[in-house]
């Protein structure tokens, strides 16, 4: 990984009547710290514990407003993935080539096309690697459940986009 984008709302989204709260600095500082450790590799979250990456909201508030204070971050899975060098590999899980077909195709349709990337999105359940053309345009694969893929890797599932689908039709083999 050469680097990361981390976005970070300065307002909560609409609750059903249609309102919106501006968060504190606190809030901000306390998931900024959180989305930087999805940054840094952390996948999901957690339940419980001392770090940052709980669900928490009120444990994500309270560490942004020791961050506010001055305090250093303690955080043991934040330091040790930030001492990490930059594109590490913590873990490798061989699969089939027959389950990574789709990423392997569009990895090879874009360096004869030109595309930029590989760019990689990672949500809670699912993901997306994509390469961009350069008006902005946008081709990937979708990976499906990410969190069982953590127990058992060869239950992956690369789904192709439809425009992607197209592409690789119409690329050769």
């Amino acid at each position: 990984m050469r680097g990361a984008i981390v976005r970070v709302a300065r307002r909560t989204p609409k609750n059903p009547l249609h309102r919106d709260q501006p968060l504190t600095q606190e809030q901000i500082a306390g998931i900024a710290l959180h989305e930087i450790g999805h940054a840094l590799g952390f996948q999901g979250h957690v339940s419980h514990g001392d770090t940052a990456m709980v669900r928490s909201r009120d444990d994500i508030t309270a560490r942004g407003r020791a961050v506010m204070k001055g305090e250093r971050v303690g955080d043991a899975t934040l330091l040790a993935l930030y001492a990490l060098a930059p594109g590490a590999v913590v873990r490798r899980s061989p699969v089939g080539p027959a389950r990574t077909e789709a990423v392997d195709r569009l990895a090879e349709a874009a360096v004869r096309l030109g595309l930029r990337g590989p760019f990689v999105r990672v949500g809670d359940r699912d993901g997306r690697v994509f390469w961009r053309d350069p008006s902005g345009e946008e081709y990937g694969v979708v990976v499906t459940d990410i969190g069982r893929l953590l127990g058992d890797p060869n239950r992956l599932v690369l789904l192709p986009e439809p425009k992607t689908r197209a592409l690789l039709e119409d690329v050769p083999r």
